[in-house]
């Protein structure tokens, strides 16, 4: 009887116990090339073969789509979370750390199914491609189990190309839930709220009270200014009754009326001065020193000396200045010369732009650039009308005031609280504010620009907290927790889901090719369709399960048709000889 097969027909077979039968590769391929065409028939053949084996594969493939959902769910959640505050995640029950798992878990069973049957499939591809010893069986189906099985395979290199892609996906699939645990991390910052952060600025200041001579400072001016002089803090810090809820707050930049101070060193101008003209012979080593200003340091035993100048006395002075105060001393050098030095500090209405920012609840302003009124007064008489001081920004184009009478008051008081003296030592001095602010020179090289600095950092906070000043809104920082995603995590359960695709196209490609009945591991495969009648009869003179197993590692079998009525269509495992 005429070989059906090398005619190019179909050769019929009889039902598999399982539905998934499959047509071989190259029963098709062989039609195609009998004929030296793709015919209609072929083609339909080709499909219905086709559509038929994915057919077979429904389960494993819906596992797999419910893989890739999984997963594709698990990027949108996070990637739709990701830098947003955790009072930002809507549900209570559940945290996003628990929908991450519990996606990657629905993520690892849709896997696990077409793993599964794919290693189970892969076991009959080994044997159907060629001779294996029989213990491949085993190694496959443990593999077919998990990880540890899947270990053994690659261990024992008996897998093949796809078998050990498969046992590897199987290790990596492991690691899936450890990585997606490591996905959401939850982190701190600082995130602005725009509630609870006042500040104060002044559009202008108008406060004195009327004495008998003229006007005088009120009594929270002259507090600020004890204040400022007296205290001990190294650092000029503002005290204003700022408001911050959280106690970091931001104010961004603010600009507002203030007292001004700029310091500048005078020492090369001093000349030599001696009281009543020059001594006989020429001796001046017991004479001081003075400036063109008037300032003068009467003798060599004043080692420091204070002198106050106001508007009117001082050459230059401006409609916006308070006050000058000019500073002279001597310091004894390494050689016992001595060295003369002058300071000249002036207090003056200004306008500062400043930034503003609270940080553990200690307020801090840095000055970035001041604007002052720097017109002349062409008379004396010009000084003492009461029109107020005006300052325009070149920023914003407001204008800021400092009424007349308020520097009035200011200056009468400091003509007596700053009134010239000197001292000839630490503990001698004309009055008590000259040794503080001996006191300070000698603390500190810097030591009266700081003090100067305190004094106007003090006046400008009470002109800034002043009834009838603006208030400044600002953002209360408040540290929040918010979801930060490592999208490197992600790396590993999108890896093993795509690998598990790839991994059944190619099992399913394989046994296309091969032709082989699609038993993946189901167990009455191995029953119906097991050892012939000679390798059970070898096996049954052994004793023990391991040596039945040592006695399976030396015998190689293939999967063949058992040549019977039907065409082949039953299939056994047969032992090569």
């Amino acid at each position: 009887m005429p070989d059906l097969r090398s005619l190019g027909l179909e050769v019929p077979r009889r039902p598999s116990f399982e539905s998934g039968s499959s047509v071989p590769w190259e029963t098709v391929k062989h039609e195609h090339d009998v004929t030296g065409r793709s015919s209609p028939s072929s083609l339909q053949t080709v499909t219905t073969s086709i559509v038929s084996h994915l057919g077979a594969w429904k389960l494993e493939i819906a596992g797999l789509v419910l893989a890739l959902a999984s997963m594709a769910c698990l990027v949108a959640v996070v990637a739709r979370f990701d830098g947003k505050p955790l009072a930002a995640w809507p549900s209570h029950a559940i945290t996003l750390n628990a929908l991450v798992a519990v996606l990657v878990t629905i993520s690892t069973a849709g896997m696990g199914v077409a793993l599964a049957s794919g290693m189970g499939q892969m076991k009959w591809v080994r044997f159907k491609q060629g001779r294996a010893p029989l213990s491949d069986l085993e190694y496959f189906d443990e593999a077919s189990r998990g990880a540890w099985g899947g270990l053994g395979l690659l261990f024992r290199m008996r897998g093949g190309v796809t078998g050990s892609f498969g046992a590897m996906i199987m290790i990596l699939a492991v690691f899936m839930s450890p990585f997606a645990q490591q996905i959401v991390a939850y982190r701190f910052r600082m995130a602005l709220v725009d509630s609870g952060a006042v500040s104060w600025r002044a559009l202008g200041y108008d406060l004195a009270l009327a004495g008998s001579g003229g006007f005088l400072p009120v009594m929270s001016m002259k507090a600020a200014v004890y204040d400022g002089l007296l205290s001990e803090d190294s650092e000029s810090r503002p005290r204003l009754p700022v408001e911050c809820a959280t106690g970091n707050c931001t104010f961004g930049e603010i600009e507002t009326l203030a007292v001004c101070q700029s310091c500048v060193d005078m020492s090369a101008l001093m000349t030599p001065y001696c009281v009543g003209g020059t001594p006989p012979g020429g001796d001046t080593s017991t004479c001081g020193w003075q400036l063109p200003s008037g300032a003068v340091l009467n003798t060599s035993a004043d080692v420091f000396s204070m002198t106050p100048l106001f508007p009117g006395n001082i050459n230059g002075g401006s409609f916006s200045t308070i006050m000058r105060l000019v500073f002279m001393g001597v310091n004894t050098q390494d050689d016992g010369t001595p060295k003369p030095w002058a300071l000249q500090c002036s207090l003056d209405t200004c306008v500062q732009r400043l930034r503003s920012d609270v940080s553990r609840g200690r307020l801090t302003e840095t000055i970035l650039t001041q604007y002052a009124n720097d017109s002349v007064p062409s008379t004396q008489s010009a000084i003492h009308t009461l029109l107020p001081v005006s300052i325009t920004s070149p920023v914003t184009n407001e204008t800021y005031t400092m009424s007349m009478r308020s520097l009035q008051a200011l200056r009468a008081w400091f003509a007596d609280l700053f009134r010239a003296g000197a001292a000839s030592s630490r503990d001698v001095a004309t009055h008590d504010m000259v040794q503080s602010l001996y006191h300070f020179h000698l603390a500190s090289p810097t030591g009266l620009q700081e003090s100067i600095t305190r004094l106007t950092t003090a006046m400008t906070s009470h002109i800034r907290s002043s009834p009838g000043n603006q208030p400044v809104r600002g953002h209360a920082l408040l540290l929040e927790p918010y979801m930060h995603i490592r999208y490197a995590f992600l790396v590993v359960p999108a890896t093993a889901s795509l690998a598990a695709c790839a991994f059944l196209a190619m099992v399913v490609f394989q046994t296309l090719r091969t032709g082989t009945q699609l038993w993946k591991t189901s167990a009455l495969a191995v029953l119906f369709h097991g050892l012939d009648h000679d390798v059970r009869c070898r096996f049954s003179d052994l004793e023990g399960l391991e040596a039945k197993r040592e006695e399976a590692r030396a015998v190689k079998v293939m999967l063949e048709d058992d040549g019977g009525v039907g065409g082949g269509g039953v299939l056994r495992v047969q032992r090569v000889y």
